[in-house]
């Protein structure tokens, strides 16, 4: 049987418990850590600043290439805008390249001899700057329509550049039309004599007074052709040319082959009207012109102004210097039936049929 003191020490028991569970329970907040709080509020702040950052570099940037870019693009010369201006006719059946390609093209029939622009690919850089990409044809060799890109131009703030130029097709006006020598003359023919008969040589003749250019052109053939003259113009210091040889099947051949001297002086005025009126495409590259017996490189228009001028005072259209490609022996029978003042052998290899 429980006594009254057994139930009192059941209840002190009992009461004791109950406080335990209750403070077991209760939850007292910890002290707060200042050095965690201080860095957290640190490191927040930071990822607030270099977001703020990141989109100001974002924003810098959109406004460079949305903003000064384009304004840039429009200051300076715009070759993409020059390039986008072909004019087709399906009624009439005409085509007309665009600015860019019709300067280009008459900048390298004047002044590099065997050359003929196929086309020009452009890519943009932006900030005025653009890679041109171009295709020309040497005659001195066999044709590739649409080959692949075998020069490259560079026009960066306005400027024009020669950046690739592998063949040395672009830089062969400043060596090529050198004047002959009589005395060389035998020796030459001594050289292209040894070659095999199935080889096709290129060489540049030098005569010794001035020759009809149209007289002259059709006075070859199939196996001999006159692909480039130099225009004589006695009172121009301005050295250029035009190819009287095209790619077969284009309409520039078709044209040249059947036009009169009158035609003829006029396409090549016309060619050099079209350098004059676009000086900013081809001003950095310059063109020839002769000072003193010597060869010089001019980059304002002036020369062609003036050889326009003579041009047009005058009756004849003649050559001094002209450029041929033909077989061994179709070119040593033109030598030996004219008096030429030189003969400077370019190229020789063998027939491919």
């Amino acid at each position: 049987m429980m006594t009254i003191n057994d139930r009192e020490e059941k209840t002190n028991i009992k009461n004791n418990e109950t406080i335990d569970n209750l403070l077991g329970e209760m939850k007292f907040e910890e002290e707060p850590d200042i050095t965690k709080v201080i860095e957290q509020k640190i490191n927040q702040r930071i990822r607030k600043i270099a977001l703020k950052t990141v989109l100001c570099v974002l924003l810098v940037l959109a406004l460079i290439f949305l903003g000064i870019s384009p304004v840039m693009n429009t200051i300076y010369t715009d070759p993409v805008g020059l390039n986008s201006d072909v004019q087709v006719d399906e009624d009439a059946q005409t085509y007309r390249q665009s600015t860019l390609f019709n300067t280009l093209d008459a900048w390298i029939e004047t002044q590099c001899p065997y050359c003929e622009l196929d086309y020009v690919d452009i890519e943009k850089e932006g900030f005025a700057k653009y890679t041109i990409k171009a295709h020309i044809f040497d005659l001195k060799d066999s044709i590739w329509v649409g080959a692949a890109p075998n020069a490259v131009f560079r026009m960066a703030r306005g400027k024009m550049s020669i950046e690739q130029d592998p063949t040395g097709m672009l830089s062969m006006r400043c060596n090529v039309l050198s004047k002959g020598r009589e005395e060389d003359i035998k020796e030459d023919r001594d050289l292209i004599e040894g070659l095999p008969a199935s080889t096709r040589v290129c060489a540049v003749i030098h005569t010794k007074s001035p020759m009809d250019i149209v007289e002259l052109r059709d006075n070859t053939n199939d196996d001999l052709y006159v692909d480039w003259v130099e225009v004589f113009n006695s009172g121009s210091d301005f050295k250029g040319g035009i190819n009287l040889r095209h790619v077969l099947g284009t309409e520039p051949e078709t044209k040249i082959r059947t036009m009169n001297s009158t035609e003829l002086k006029e396409y090549y005025i016309s060619r050099l009207q079209l350098l004059v009126d676009n000086q900013d495409i081809w001003g950095d590259l310059g063109i020839s012109y002769s000072e003193e017996n010597a060869m010089w490189i001019s980059n304002t228009a002036e020369p062609i102004l003036e050889a326009i001028d003579n041009l047009r005072s005058s009756d004849s259209f003649e050559t001094e210097y002209f450029c041929v490609s033909g077989t061994r022996d179709e070119l040593l029978k033109y030598m030996d039936s004219h008096d030429f003042a030189g003969v400077n052998l370019i190229s020789a290899k063998l027939a491919t049929n």
